[in-house]
Formats: C-alpha cells, sequence, structure tokens
C-alpha cells in the first residue's frame, strides 16, 4: 500500500501505543466534559417584589461552595398597582417582563442551566395575578412561582439561621424576627434558635403609602395609626412579655441608621446592631425630612426615599411595642436561601421535611398558646407514628404522610380552646387559621382533616371540605385519619397508660400488642369504637393484646 506524502508507515507496536494514546485522550475529554456537566452548575434565583426586582446568580464548585456571578437589582413599583388598583396594569406588566427579559439574556450569556423565578404580596394579592404570570411567560420565557407567606417565612428563616447562630441570638429564649417588606411583615417568634409562633401582616412599607384605602397618603399621623394598629395586633402571636431582642429583616433600614446613628449602630458578624434609644431617636429626626432632602442625605431615588419614612416609623413601633433594648440588622440575602432550596431540591430532598423541627416547634408553641394537653398529644404523636410505621406496608403512604399525620396528631385537640363539644370540628377550623411554617396550604388542609376525624364521624360525601379534595388525597385523608383514631383510642384516659410492645399483620388481622401500665379496658373500649375506620380502608380486623415485660 502507497502512503500519502509526509505520512509514515506505522509498525504494530506504534500502531497500538498510538491506538492508545488516542483512546486515553477521547478518555480524558469525556471525564473532563463529564466533570464540567458535574462541576461547577450554574444557577440563578429572582424575587420579584413590591418595589424591585433582585437576581442573583451562582457558580457552584467542586465542594458545593457557591461564586457569585450576577447580581442585579431593578427597582419597579408593582405594589403601587395592586395596593392603589388591586391589579397590576398592563404598562406594568410590560416593565417588568422587559426587566426579565434582560435578565433571561444575562443569565443566558453566564451559561445558567436553571432559573426560579419567585412572586410575593404585589402580585399574590393582585386580581390579575394568573394573567400577569402568563404575560410574563410570554415576554420573557421565565414561568413565575408565587410563594405563600408561610414559603417567605420558611425562606427568611434559612436567610437568617447562620446569623442567629453567629451571634449567639439562638440561646436567647424570646427573639422576635421581622421581615419588613413591601407589601407584608412576616414573623418569627424564636426561642433558643426555634420558631415558636409566626404569622403574616398586611403592612408593608409600600403599601403604608395607600394608607390601606388604596388612597395615596404622604400623611405620618395616618400612618402611625395604621402601623400601630399592626403591631398591636402581634399580640396573640407573641404574648405581652418583652423579648429579648428583634432581628429586622430591610434593605433601606440599615443605609438610614448609618446616616442617622452613626457609630452608635455598631457591627457584628453579618450585621448591624442599633440600640432601642437610638432608633427613636433617628424616626423622629427622619420625620423632619422631606422625601427630597431624605434622597439627598442617603443617596437614593426619591422612590427609595418616600419608602424610609413607613420604614423607620414601623421599626420604632415594633421596637416600642416588644421593649427590645437591641434590634439587629442582618445582612440576610433572602435569594441565597432561595438557591438553597434550589440546591436541595436537585438533590432530590423536600424541602418541607427538611423543616421539619421546625414546623414541630411551631406547632408546639400552638400547643402552648391554645392550653392544649401536650402531653396526651405527643403521646398520641408517639403512638400514631410508630402505628404508620408498622402500617405503611398496607396502606400505601409516605414520608410526607407521616409528617401530616404528626402535625394533625399533636393539634387533635386544640379545638378544645373554643368548646369541648364537637372539638374536632373547631381543631380543623384553627388549624386551617394559624400560620404552619413549612407546611405548604395544602398539605396543612389535609393536617387539618385528620384531626377533624378523629372521633365521632369518619369521611361522608356530605362533607364538603373533604368533597373539596382530588381522590386520591381524600384516600389520604382516611387512611391518616384511621390510624389517628387507633392512637388516640390507645390514650382514652389521657394518662399515658399505653405504649406499643409490637404490631403484627397477616392476611386478616392487625393485632396491636400493648404494655399498660394499669387497667386497659377503656383503651379496649375506646379502640373497638374507633378502629372500624381503619378495618374500611385496609380490609383488616384489628384486635389488642396485652403483653407483659
Amino acid at each position: 500500500m502507497r502512503m500519502a506524502a509526509g505520512y509514515k508507515a506505522l509498525s504494530i507496536g506504534e500502531t497500538q501505543s498510538a491506538t492508545l494514546k488516542l483512546i486515553g485522550f477521547y478518555a480524558s475529554m469525556k471525564r473532563a466534559s463529564s466533570e464540567a456537566d458535574a462541576h461547577p452548575k450554574r444557577v440563578a434565583a429572582i424575587d420579584i417584589g413590591a418595589t424591585s426586582v433582585r437576581m442573583k446568580a451562582v457558580e457552584i464548585g467542586r465542594h458545593g461552595a457557591l461564586r457569585t456571578i450576577e447580581h442585579a437589582v431593578h427597582p419597579i413599583a408593582l405594589g403601587t398597582d395592586t395596593f392603589r388598583l388591586g391589579f397590576i396594569s398592563p404598562a406594568t406588566v410590560r416593565s417588568l417582563g422587559k426587566v426579565l427579559l434582560n435578565f433571561s439574556r444575562i443569565l443566558r450569556e453566564n451559561a445558567v442551566s436553571l432559573c426560579k423565578v419567585v412572586g410575593t404580596s404585589a402580585i399574590r394579592e393582585a386580581y390579575n395575578r394568573e394573567v400577569v404570570i402568563d404575560r410574563l411567560r410570554h415576554i420573557s420565557g421565565l414561568t413565575l412561582d408565587l410563594l405563600s407567606a408561610e414559603e417567605e417565612t420558611r425562606l427568611t428563616y434559612h436567610a437568617l439561621r447562620s446569623f442567629l447562630e453567629a451571634n449567639d441570638l439562638a440561646r436567647l429564649r424570646r427573639v422576635l424576627a421581622i421581615e419588613l417588606g413591601g407589601g407584608s411583615t412576616e414573623l418569627m417568634l424564636l426561642r433558643n434558635g426555634n420558631i415558636v409562633a409566626c404569622g403574616s401582616r398586611r403592612m408593608g412599607v409600600a403599601r403604608l403609602l395607600y394608607g390601606g384605602s388604596g388612597e395615596r397618603t404622604d400623611s405620618p399621623v395616618l400612618m402611625q395609626r395604621l402601623i400601630r394598629m399592626t403591631v398591636g395586633s402581634i399580640r396573640d402571636l407573641i404574648g405581652s412579655d418583652p423579648v429579648d431582642a428583634c432581628v429586622v429583616v430591610n434593605s433601606l433600614l440599615a443605609g438610614i441608621l448609618e446616616r442617622f446613628i452613626g457609630k452608635r449602630f455598631r457591627a457584628v458578624e453579618d450585621g448591624r446592631v442599633a440600640r432601642a434609644g437610638d432608633i427613636v431617636l433617628a424616626a423622629r429626626e427622619i420625620s423632619g425630612f422631606s422625601k427630597e432632602e431624605v434622597a439627598s442625605r442617603l443617596g437614593l431615588s426619591v422612590a427609595e426615599a418616600e419608602m424610609a419614612l413607613p420604614a423607620m416609623m414601623s421599626l420604632q413601633a415594633f421596637t416600642e411595642y416588644t421593649g427590645a433594648m437591641r434590634v439587629f440588622l442582618p445582612d440576610a440575602d433572602f435569594l441565597s436561601a432561595l438557591i438553597g432550596d434550589m440546591l436541595r431540591e436537585m438533590k432530590g430532598e423536600k424541602n418541607t421535611l427538611d423543616f421539619r423541627d421546625q414546623t414541630i416547634s411551631c406547632v408546639r408553641g400552638l400547643l402552648e398558646r391554645y392550653a392544649v394537653d401536650a402531653a396526651h398529644a405527643e403521646h398520641v404523636r408517639t403512638l400514631a407514628a410508630d402505628l404508620f410505621d408498622a402500617l405503611t406496608c398496607c396502606l400505601d403512604l409516605d414520608g410526607r404522610d407521616r409528617f401530616i399525620l404528626e402535625v394533625a396528631a399533636l393539634l387533635h385537640d386544640i379545638g378544645r380552646f373554643i368548646n369541648d363539644d364537637d372539638h374536632h370540628k373547631h381543631s380543623m377550623y384553627i388549624i386551617n387559621g394559624v400560620d404552619l411554617v413549612g407546611l405548604s396550604e395544602s398539605d396543612k388542609r389535609l393536617a387539618a382533616l385528620v384531626a377533624r376525624y378523629h372521633r365521632k364521624s369518619r369521611p361522608t360525601s356530605s362533607h364538603a371540605e373533604y368533597m373539596a379534595l382530588q381522590v386520591e388525597d381524600r384516600m389520604r385523608v382516611s387512611k391518616l385519619a384511621a390510624l389517628l383514631r387507633i392512637a388516640d383510642a390507645l390514650d382514652r384516659g389521657h394518662d399515658r397508660n399505653i405504649t406499643l410492645a409490637g404490631v403484627r399483620v397477616n392476611d386478616t388481622e392487625v393485632r396491636i400488642s400493648v404494655r399498660a401500665a394499669h387497667d386497659f379496658s377503656a383503651e379496649e373500649s375506646a379502640l373497638r369504637g374507633k378502629a372500624g375506620l381503619f378495618e374500611d380502608v385496609s380490609g383488616l380486623k384489628v384486635t389488642i393484646k396485652r403483653v407483659w415485660a
């Protein structure tokens, strides 16, 4: 065979060596390509608030380290439309669409592969929100998710957690965390770093400019009245005892306090701290300036400066009402918390379950506020969870269902606060009406219904709340309520007489073995009356047997 000019014939050994080198080259390229796909990844989050749109993009390194590659803020007055008109105008939607389209272009240029876009109260409360979401998707190609108030609170806690620990606030018994937003204020009462109460109030610095009625106001007197009314309403949430410290999340306040109290606004780990007296003085001083003077002094736009007075008046009101001597303003990053959510989802983790300890802590706070027999509630929760683990094989339930059952078990008697008669119905109404951070609205409805069916009638087609569910969720409620009824029966005397020793299942029967501290005929009788729902949903008869240690 003749070779083309410039080429040389290779021996068999040389050919094999060259082939191996080529294979090695392609293997190394494939590895590099694979590693490039896995490390680093680039993701972004966009938060559409009442006064601005914020975007953050990060690169995820080999060991999970995050490096910010883009960070942008664009002012846009969505709140002006929603809080004044009740809807977002076509002109504002177009402006917002252009901002998102520009952000989308920036993300493409930075090879960002995944982006989460969320909206809060300004879009959530607009009666044309579905149209707005559809138009924004059409203009920018980005899909917007609406965050509930509970989701905002959960993400705020994630953003604050390291700050609380770094500044020894996680060891205090009463810390009030406040996210003072444009359209709403999210509140968390923390005990030793854990949430014991949470709530949302329809008060924000942008909303306050419209006096609560849609009419524009620049009256400090009216603003102060609205603020005092709202702040006064949190007594049911935090009680009347003073708090040890307030932690306030608001990007505008730090700049204001920096200018008006200077060196007394001390640096702490990842934030600043001010004394209550200095905050009162700063609020009084800023109330004497026009928004143009505030803009000039703080280097803000006039649109930003007009938010300064309601922000400071709100801060002053919370400080005075709670009796806090210190107010912390952390460099909290809501967008980083959103990105953290995305990373957990990418790993297949459920954010609700990741947050379960804080949800249970919040539930226990409700037990205190509503004077529930906490010992009975905790024992029923333990019994219900043990029954779930033993019987999930025949009920086709999962970890999310177990969590819903635990919440329902803890709260099943909360309705006794209203009236003992029909307290199961009152329990459902209370659970549906309270804020439960970390639990979605749909899961909260399920927990409320499971608690509702812990006694008396079973689910029927005449119950509107039950029939409003999808068929799959109706079955979940029935199965979980069946377990709760058995668990509640096993603590009939509220004295924790019975503990589970074991559960055996065969083709026709579930045999529950128990240890009893004393006579358990009351529990046996209660079980006979409450086991029917489980027997219906599982086709298995329930029996109880006492064993001796």
